[in-house]
């Protein structure tokens, strides 16, 4: 978070800020960005982002924190185009990967359910307010239209060939596209998606790269181009009679600087400009004829044509504004013109419970919108194991670490005097399975044996060589595995050659097991003289924890847990950025002792309060101390709400009554000094009746307190 605050106050003092638009969050990815969307779900608001490599599926709903979720990787290209429907996002690219379905029915946990292979590359899709999907850019049609009365799975019902449409937008079963080698723009009649047919084009007049995006009004008399040329003109042109089009107004801002995408809020006179090295612009549109700038924010001090602000999204309804500069990253910004902001407050900061054995207690939370009059607040409470989580999977399981989280410390565990070595075949193998020592849940299931792969990971079911690490959740790499440092490692096996070196050992207590890759090197090709010391921990009790002591040199690893399906897990990591010396990594389920009750979202207007009520169950946990949170998301804020469950089974019972019989007598005196004497041996019920004064001894103020109580 500090650094995140640093970040936005270096913005905010070297860019040039703007007018009547203010930054609220910012979230950078490490490296270039493209297009971007956005959605509201389930109480919640999200960012997608394009990367060269990926889509990043960001958390906005408290929009000064914005939460990476996970990505959707793909082939490298500087253009993906994103949009949302019913649950699933559609990717489009300039790589050769179709279009990729992702269902974000748990948003935190994005998954690719299927892919669009008609083609390989295109440049936008867009969907229209019935649910169909229009690809542009693409090879062999112009555009291809599709049903997505399956989210899942589009079904082609269209084509239409008549000229390359850069970017294109549908209202009231009109097609608008701007086909941006020509100059033309093009208006289509696809009230029948299998036959679209041409209404009407005409050429702006600005030549080769002009038109490259389109939007029209809500009264649909005017249609908006944007020029992708130096100048970057926004034109205006009156479009109420096909057959007498006109040029009514031009806006411009730097002639060295060019434009990019346009959007038109509904609802609203206002026109939202991704302008490059302008950042975001907003221009009252009331009257066409005579455009006016209400706000801006410049999100790049970079001078140049193709720099900065690359896309905008302008429709969450709480009226956020999201932007993506290409060299910097996601902004969320903030502008009176569109947002009367909410406020988060909430009733605690901490609640504490004390219980006996099998026994259930209660609690409430109030959460109250105090902002704007006019605002409303939109929020989501779930648990969590963590204060900060990283991330989590659709199971159940989350992950967070040491740098992290304040209250979680650096464990490594020494096994060097009793670890046993562990025998590779060779450098891309794994040996015989080992003993576990105890049953360990895996997503569902009990194992008491696992394999251990030399590229720094292990598994419960069968082997793979890939030296090639991907990202994960995905059928192509290992399965039903932690990943503690998947990348090509080259420790010591049967089939040595001269650049292997490092050792692979474990150890198992009964309560732990520990699989400890000891100075292992990479393979040698580009990863000259690197080295990595780290640990897979797994826990009886299903905990996981990944130990890094020490990594000399590159590495480019996947670090993450996925199921036997492929289908369910989570990525920590992939490339070099998480796995650092003296960072343990840590994986938990959820807090099943702790529930929330009722609904768990919703929205609130200014001065309305909700009380969410929850319980916490002791069955089956055995004396301690537990701790869990509540988390609260929304557009006015977040909070995280420690949760302590403190058990103790004498709870109910009475101190000092060593023979459980309710009473306290002098039978109580002569047992607790034969346990004294060690004559017998007690119970641990026992023990802890008799341990008066809770000094974990039995002795003799132990009796004296016993005597003061049967005297009182």
């Amino acid at each position: 978070m500090l650094n995140k605050l640093l970040y936005i106050l270096f913005f905010s003092i070297v860019f040039p800020q703007g007018y009547n638009m203010d930054l609220v969050g910012f979230l950078d990815f490490g490296q270039n960005t493209s297009d971007i969307t956005g959605f509201a779900q389930d109480g919640r608001e999200f960012a997608v982002v394009g990367l060269q490599n990926a889509a990043a599926f960001v958390d906005i709903t408290d929009p000064s924190n914005p939460v990476e979720l996970g990505r959707i990787p793909g082939g490298t290209s500087i253009w993906r185009d994103l949009k949302y429907w019913d649950r699933h996002v559609y990717i489009g690219t300039e790589a050769s990967d179709g279009v990729k379905v992702v269902s974000v029915d748990d948003p935190d946990s994005p998954t690719l359910v299927s892919t669009i292979s008609d083609f390989g590359n295109s440049h936008n899709v867009h969907i229209d307010k019935d649910g169909y999907l229009y690809v542009v850019g693409a090879s062999t049609n112009d555009i291809w239209i599709y049903d997505l009365g399956f989210p899942a799975f589009p079904q082609l019902v269209g084509t239409w060939n008549g000229e390359y449409l850069h970017d294109i937008e549908v209202y009231n079963n009109k097609l608008y596209g701007a086909a941006i080698y020509s100059g033309f723009f093009y208006i289509l009649d696809v009230s029948d998606k299998s036959n679209p047919t041409t209404l009407t084009s005409f050429n702006t007049g600005g030549g080769y790269i002009s038109t490259h995006d389109c939007a029209v009004t809500e009264d649909e008399q005017y249609l908006i181009t944007a020029d992708e040329n130096t100048g970057g003109h926004i034109k205006f042109w009156d479009i109420s009679d096909y057959s007498n089009i006109n040029l009514v107004s031009e806006y411009i801002t730097d002639p060295s600087h060019s434009s990019h995408n346009i959007y038109v809020r509904p609802g609203t006179n206002l026109l939202i400009i991704s302008y490059y090295a302008d950042g975001t612009r907003i221009l009252d549109i009331s009257d066409p004829t005579n455009p006016l700038e209400v706000a801006y924010y410049d999100t790049s001090n970079i001078e140049g044509l193709y720099v900065g602000n690359w896309g905008t999204y302008a429709y969450l309804p709480s009226g956020y504004i999201i932007s993506s500069d290409i060299e910097t990253g996601l902004y969320v910004l903030s502008t009176s013109l569109l947002i009367a902001p909410p406020n988060l407050e909430y009733s605690t900061s901490s609640i504490d419970f004390n219980l006996s054995e099998s026994e259930i207690g209660s609690g409430n939370i109030t959460i109250t919108n105090t902002g704007d009059v006019d605002s409303e607040l939109n929020y989501s409470l779930s648990t969590s194991p963590f204060s900060y989580t990283g991330g989590s999977d659709s199971f159940g399981s989350f992950w967070s670490d040491s740098n992290l989280n304040n209250d979680v410390s650096y464990g490594w565990v020494d096994i060097s005097d009793v670890g046993s070595l562990y025998n590779f075949p060779t450098n891309d193998q794994a040996g015989e399975s080992i003993n576990i020592g105890f049953d360990f849940s895996f997503y569902g299931s009990e194992y008491n044996s696992l394999i251990i792969n030399p590229n720094g990971w292990i598994g419960f079911g069968e082997d793979n060589d890939g030296w090639d690490n991907s990202s994960i959740p995905s059928t192509s790499a290992p399965r039903n595995a932690i990943f503690g440092l998947w990348d090509d490692l080259n420790p010591e096996n049967d089939n040595c050659n001269q650049y292997c070196s490092g050792n692979v050992f474990t150890h198992s207590d009964s309560e732990r097991l520990v699989v400890w890759f000891n100075d292992v090197a990479h393979w040698y090709t580009g990863f000259e003289n690197s080295y990595y010391n780290f640990q897979i921990v797994l826990y009886e009790n299903g905990d996981i924890d990944v130990n890094y002591n020490y990594l000399i040199g590159d590495h480019d690893a996947t670090i993450g847990i996925q199921n036997s399906q492929g289908n369910d897990g989570f990525q920590v990591s992939i490339g070099s950025g998480f796995a650092e010396d003296n960072k343990s990594l840590i994986i938990r389920g959820d807090v099943d002792w702790l529930t929330l009750n009722g609904e768990v979202d919703g929205q609130l207007t200014y001065g309305m309060s909700m009380i969410q009520t929850f319980d916490v169950n002791s069955l089956g946990l055995l004396n301690g101390d537990y701790s869990g949170y509540i988390k609260i998301l929304s557009n006015g804020g977040s909070a995280t709400i420690p949760i302590t469950l403190i058990v103790d089974s004498m709870l109910d019972g009475i101190a000092g009554d060593v023979n459980m019989d309710s009473i306290l007598n002098i039978l109580d005196v002569v047992i607790l000094t034969n346990f004294i004497l060690e004559l017998d041996l007690p119970s641990t019920e026992q023990f802890e009746a008799g341990d008066i004064n809770q000094d974990s001894v039995l002795n003799v103020l132990d009796v004296i307190n016993l005597v003061n109580l049967i005297l009182d």
